[in-house]
């Protein structure tokens, strides 16, 4: 089965370099068996370019999991290529935790308990996915926070 995601549009032109920040992300949450890293720095850098091509060209490929969910707290971009504004607002995926039910609902393909009580939402979610299927997911979210790894 192919992996279920919600990516969105490649986020840059060309990815080169950074095998270093790959091989240490793969290990860390991969290997390690950890299931949350941040990835930080100053803005501009390629934070979310580094993590995009992390989930798309590693995980994807990989068929380790079942779902890739990807959630971004981000309210800006910095974008080098403007002719006028190089810093844009965007609107974030992550608004709170009503938001972060509705994207993974919505990538599991179980959209009809989207405006359900949470009771429900929990036990079905449970029952269908970590019971039923013993499904694998992976849930890519990306904000700017104080670090826990430096790449």
């Amino acid at each position: 089965m192919a992996t279920e995601h919600n990516l969105p549009p490649q986020p840059y032109k060309k990815f080169f370099g950074r095998q270093d920040s790959i091989n240490k992300i793969l290990e860390t949450l991969i290997k390690g068996g950890t299931f949350i890293a941040s990835i930080d720095g100053v803005g501009g850098i390629g934070k979310t370019a580094l993590a995009y091509y992390f989930c798309k060209e590693i995980l994807l490929p990989s068929n380790q999991f079942d779902y890739l969910i990807w959630l971004t707290a981000k309210e800006t971009v910095f974008d080098p290529f403007s002719r006028d504004l190089m810093i844009k607002e965007v609107r974030s995926s992550f608004r709170g935790i009503e938001e972060l039910i509705d994207t993974i609902l919505s990538v599991i393909k179980l959209e009809e308990l989207i405006n359900e009580p949470l009771e429900e939402v929990v036990s079905t979610f449970l029952c269908k996915f970590f019971i039923e299927r013993q499904i694998r997911m992976y849930l890519a979210y990306f904000c700017m926070s104080p670090a826990h790894l430096h790449f």
